[in-house]
């Protein structure tokens, strides 16, 4: 666990924690850990007494998170997403709606992923790259738009991803 988050983790968590990150949003501080109980935690900071507020948490049913990432999806309001790389090559995406989080979605055979303006859009979007890829497979910024990298020619392997891609927009909204 980070040293610095040490400062206002209590230490009855300390050895629970596989990794952690931090971040502020709407002047709050909050870091987020993941545990070898396979639990996501978010501590939210209070600053002026540099103690721990409140909580909020979910299992993730995971025991071997190595990399938290936090992506703020902008659209309005602000989306927050939390993206945790795992020992497995399994990404899970858990999602902060109005304080409570949820699992939005795990993706498996995950060999990367790193956040970054792919689209040339101005704004930030995940990019995931599976097993043995060289260019990303996913790129998302969580809204109702998912673009799917299309390495192939071929007319029925382009209409494939299309479809591919506007079915998961559709099972997306339900």
């Amino acid at each position: 666990m980070d040293s610095y988050h040490k400062k206002f983790i209590p230490s009855s968590h300390w050895k629970e924690i596989l990794c952690s990150v931090d971040y502020t949003h709407n002047e709050q501080f909050i870091i987020v850990a993941c545990t070898k109980h396979g639990d996501l935690i978010e501590f939210i900071i209070d600053s002026e007494l540099n103690t721990v507020k409140d909580t909020n948490s979910i299992d993730i049913d995971n025991f071997n998170v190595q990399v938290i990432k936090v992506f703020f999806a902008l659209h309005d309001p602000v989306r927050v997403f939390y993206l945790l790389h795992t020992s497995a090559n399994e990404l899970i995406i858990v999602q902060k709606i109005n304080n409570v989080l949820k699992i939005k979605e795990k993706i498996y055979k995950v060999q990367k992923f790193e956040i970054l303006d792919s689209n040339k859009s101005g704004s930030p979007q995940v990019s995931v790259w599976y097993a043995n890829s060289k260019e990303p497979n996913l790129i998302t910024d969580f809204s109702d738009q998912l673009s799917e990298q299309i390495h192939s020619s071929e007319p029925c392997d382009k209409l494939a991803n299309v479809l591919k891609i506007q079915l998961k927009m559709l099972s997306d909204k339900n």
